[in-house]
């Protein structure tokens, strides 16, 4: 049986105000042609298919394009589904029920999770499926280790406050302030559950202990939206989302990353979907790489040599950021650039970093960094009072001032 997990689509995301779906209608496509070549018995999404609550139209569009081609391409394809924290679960669950009999389970509710049954071609016919406990199908004649059947658990993104039903069944009657918490309650009812003869995959989506984020991925502050890796040793497998980048999480679980780069501090990482391989007693997971539409290439050089003709011709077709090194700003750099690299998405110029006398550091104005963020008020201040005050440093009074100032600031948007 082959199955193929994938994630943290983010259909209807932009870069840098540029649309994105050209690229992920390219990638979507690439994963109809994997399911049909390797003759997929189930694809399972983990999670944050759209970019954001309320998705554009254009976003809607593509994904509904996408599970119809899919569907025809692979009539017996099986497709799990479940919602991330960027997806509405009430949207997202939107003509559910109809699109169940065409293979296409999404599941959105917590409170009483039930499995999706995938059955290999040598069991109950090619990509069989149901919800419940249906009977083992046989694995065929002369075949080894256990059937070729699989129980899909998929467990929605679970925030604080999440309904996991009776309050009473998960053993606590006070109110869930955590993911993890909610988390742990949900996969403690499962693992009572689990199928004995198949093959137990868990489908979640969530940030687990030991992996690590990257700048692209909504990220929690501290430790109360971690969960413990080692819930999913009861699984085979645990089919994570959340994280963008290619990982192990813990012995069982794994994140296939993000399909593109969805940030220039992604750039050159390689990302695709993984394709797990089930037979017997054996389960081998196998990473394939996307080669997308367009790369996101970051370049650093001087105005003048960005400007030669067919300078950087290899990167014409590219997403780029450009930094540009030379020390005296650069005016309409970037419609300038453009007649070499089309696609240039965001510009910085070294030029307008700031020195910071006698602190042996610089200062980069940086839009993307928080506005309240302590530590940025206090420098835009000292970079404001240089300003008025022909490069004197503000007094200690002042400073202490802004830095009560700035904590009360940010304490009361915490």
């Amino acid at each position: 049986m082959t199955l193929i997990h994938t994630g943290d689509l983010h259909l209807g995301k932009t870069l840098h105000e540029r649309s994105l779906e050209d690229e992920q209608r390219y990638f979507l496509e690439a994963l109809i042609g994997v399911a049909v070549e390797r003759r997929a018995s189930a694809l399972l999404i983990a999670g944050d298919i759209y970019d954001r609550a309320i998705p554009p139209p254009e976003a809607i569009t593509l994904f509904s394009d996408f599970l119809e081609r899919l569907v025809e391409a692979c009539p017996a394809i099986v497709v799990v589904i479940i919602p991330g924290t960027h997806d509405s679960a009430s949207r997202l669950a939107f003509g559910a029920g109809l699109l169940r009999r065409a293979g296409v389970h999404v599941r959105t509710s917590a409170a009483k999770v039930e499995p999706v049954i995938v059955e290999g071609p040598s069991a109950a016919g090619p990509g069989a499926a149901g919800t419940g406990a249906a009977g083992p199908g046989a694995a065929g004649p002369g075949a080894a280790g256990p059937p070729e059947r699989c129980a899909i658990w998929a467990l929605p993104f679970l925030g604080g406050g999440a309904d996991l039903g009776d309050a009473d069944a998960a053993g606590d009657s006070a109110p869930l302030r955590s993911q993890a918490q909610a988390f742990t309650i949900a996969v403690g009812r499962i693992t009572e559950r689990l199928e004995p003869g198949s093959r137990n995959i868990l489908l979640a989506h969530c940030f687990a202990s030991g992996a690590a984020p990257s700048d692209s991925e909504r990220s929690f502050v501290g430790l109360s939206e971690e969960v413990d890796s080692r819930l999913f040793d009861p699984f085979d497998y645990a089919a994570l989302g959340h994280l963008h980048r290619y990982q192990r999480a813990g012995t069982r679980g794994c994140y296939p990353g993000a399909p593109l780069a969805y940030s220039f501090g992604e750039a050159g990482s390689e990302k695709g979907f993984l394709v797990l391989e089930l037979k017997g007693d054996e389960l081998r997971r196998e990473f394939i790489a996307h080669e997308p539409l367009h790369t996101l290439v970051r370049l650093s050089a001087a105005f003048d040599e960005l400007c030669l003709p067919g300078a950087y011709a290899e990167h014409r077709d590219d997403l780029l950021e450009i930094t540009l090194t030379d020390t005296l700003p650069v005016l309409d750099a970037s419609e300038r650039l453009r007649g070499n690299f089309p696609n240039l998405l965001s510009l910085h110029q070294s030029a307008f970093e700031i020195s910071l006398a006698g602190q042996g550091g610089r200062i980069e104005f940086d839009a993307a960094r928080d506005p309240l963020d302590p530590k940025r008020l206090l420098d835009d201040f000292v970079l404001f009072h240089r300003e008025l005050r022909e490069g004197a440093d503000p007094d200690e009074a002042s400073l202490e001032l802004v830095r009560a100032l700035a904590r009360e600031s940010h304490d009361a948007t915490n």
